[in-house]
């Protein structure tokens, strides 16, 4: 096992963890259970993260066309910060 294999592994691992654990708050915004709390969106945040680790990781090993595949799953991110409240417009456009 070369030191790329091992940072290999520790980028995945990081990523393969940080994804359920931010994945309790994205259910928890598409349900709209807990609007407007902080934490909600530090764990959506995490799951991000996890997501990008995981598709960076796979890049660097060479395999990234499953790690292209892999980022499909921001998709609902965008949902989820629209539903828990996060990317409203609060000033209405004048025109």
């Amino acid at each position: 096992m070369t030191s790329h294999d091992l940072s290999v592994y520790l980028i995945l691992s990081a990523g393969l963890l940080a994804m359920p654990i931010g994945a309790y708050g994205l259910l928890e915004a598409l349900n709209k259970r807990r609007t407007g709390k902080g934490w909600v969106t530090g764990l959506i945040a995490t799951y991000a993260l996890g997501v990008l680790l995981c598709a960076f990781a796979l890049a660097l090993n060479g395999w990234w066309y499953a790690g292209a595949v892999l980022t499909l799953m921001l998709v609902p991110v965008e949902t989820a910060l629209k539903k828990h409240g996060l990317r409203r417009r609060r000033v209405p456009i004048e025109g």
